[in-house]
């Protein structure tokens, strides 16, 4: 079997940072053989888009031919391979260095005893880190205000620091000397995000967030859109926007769905324009992120995204349903699907991220799956009901008490009713609600 791979190089370091291009890439093995001209094509594969950046540059096939099939195309036992790229889009989000790896002067004095007029002592572990006033108060304000301020610390030789992950605090130090920090992953960028935030490491705030805007896919995009409201981001925020606009119909379906924060889905609905589900879908989504709060234990989550394949089938059977082009029998499956929701949604399968355990309120995630129910009467003002066909609206929506019974709701189905009575009439009220719009859906991203 022959496998062909494709892998891009820097050729300085650095090179690749903040760069993505989505590429098609057609991998192929040419015709050679004089006595098979009549077939000029050989074998290949025109592979799905992908994106390459600094982080994923390899790409190719497994099996792109076997060794039988190729055996008509050689000359000689010799073989003429050929790659095209094909650039679709590029996307460019970088951050000025400061410096260039290995230039710094300072490098050599991180978390070094010499010349060092600081510790650090990180509670509760007690681990010690030596530190110099100067480099780090250029660095940092905070560190410059801990040191100038006047208060007790100013004047002590070690410094105890709370609630922070001594090899993260590590890290921030080698950085305020190096101006270079590796990240792994985005969990690993949020961890560096929130202890840069915490110390005023204003530059590498900014590399954390940017390379969570790289790595945005559809079962951590509910996570980045928080932390970029938490850290008022608009750059990442706006990334956000624009990956859940592209991929909507998609991310009802993933089970990342249920872990969002309430906050987010009220942005998330707020798009207007983009491949979005329909009302009905979104309806379902929302009341299923609602109920998967009321019903499951804080300590059943979701899947990361090597192991979501079972609980994307769960979410795709219990979330989002049929695509209605809604006649009766539809709404008779729809309302056994109801009645059905709770033992469906017990499926989802435990997580091992225990880092959601507390929210950035300091609520536990129990506390927030008990809240659901209560953000869901906020949630469905951003459903267009006016624009869902009457018959959904009477054989689901009516039905379901865990929604008839939340504040407002009457009032949405009113406006709903109303908007179908009176037909074409409803354009030419002055107070028309945005519900009585449609949003204006695309095929293609």
């Amino acid at each position: 079997m022959l496998s062909l791979f494709v892998k891009l190089h820097e050729t300085g370091y650095g090179s690749l940072r903040g760069i993505r291009k989505k590429v098609t890439l057609t991998l192929k093995v040419n015709n050679t053989n004089p006595s098979n001209y009549y077939n000029d094509f050989g074998v290949g594969k025109r592979l799905h888009p992908v994106w390459f950046s600094e982080k994923h540059t390899k790409w190719g096939e497994d099996g792109l031919a076997s060794l039988e099939s190729l055996d008509p195309f050689l000359n000689q036992d010799q073989a003429s391979l050929s790659i095209s790229m094909t650039i679709i889009k590029s996307e460019v989000d970088t951050i000025p260095t400061v410096i260039g790896p290995g230039l710094s002067p300072f490098a050599d004095y991180a978390d070094s005893s010499e010349f060092s007029d600081i510790r650090f002592r990180i509670k509760p572990t007690g681990t010690l880190f030596y530190g110099h006033k100067v480099i780090l108060s250029a660095m940092s304000p905070w560190f410059k205000s801990l040191f100038t301020s006047g208060m007790r610390e100013s004047f002590e030789s070690i410094i105890d620091i709370d609630c922070v992950d001594p090899n993260i605090f590590s890290r921030l130090l080698h950085y305020c000397y190096t101006f270079s920090l590796d990240i792994q992953s985005v969990e690993d960028a949020r961890n560096i995000l929130e202890a840069a935030d915490r110390f005023q490491l204003s530059r590498l705030r900014d590399e954390a967030l940017r390379y969570m805007r790289q790595e945005i896919t559809e079962s951590n995009i509910w996570d980045i859109w928080a932390w970029s409201d938490i850290y008022d981001c608009d750059r990442t925020r706006s990334a956000c926007f624009q990956f859940v606009s592209n991929h909507f119909v998609e991310l009802v379906k993933n089970p990342a769905w249920l872990r969002a924060k309430s906050n987010v889905l009220k942005m998330a609905l707020q798009i207007d324009e983009g491949m979005l589900p329909c009302e009905e879908s979104l309806y379902e989504s929302v009341v299923s992120w609602a109920k998967y709060g009321k019903m499951n234990n804080p300590a059943f989550l979701l899947v990361d995204d090597e192991n979501d394949h079972n609980a994307k089938e769960q979410v795709e059977e219990t979330s989002v349903g049929n695509t209605f082009g809604v006649d009766q029998k539809h709404h008779d499956e729809d309302n056994r699907k109801n009645e059905n929701e709770n033992d469906n949604s017990q499926a989802m399968i435990q997580s091992d991220n225990d880092n959601d355990d507390d929210n950035e309120n300091g609520l536990s995630f129990e506390d927030e799956l008990n809240d659901r129910q209560g953000d869901l009467a906020e949630i469905l003002q951003y459903i267009r009901f006016p624009l869902i066909p009457p018959s959904f609206l009477v054989n689901v929506v009516e039905k379901d008490s865990f929604v008839m019974n939340l504040p407002g709701v009457r009032d949405l189905l009113f406006e709903a009713y109303r908007h179908h009575a009176m037909g074409d009439l409803v354009g030419i009220l002055d107070n028309v609600s945005f519900r009585c719009k449609p949003r204006h859906i695309k095929t293609n991203e």
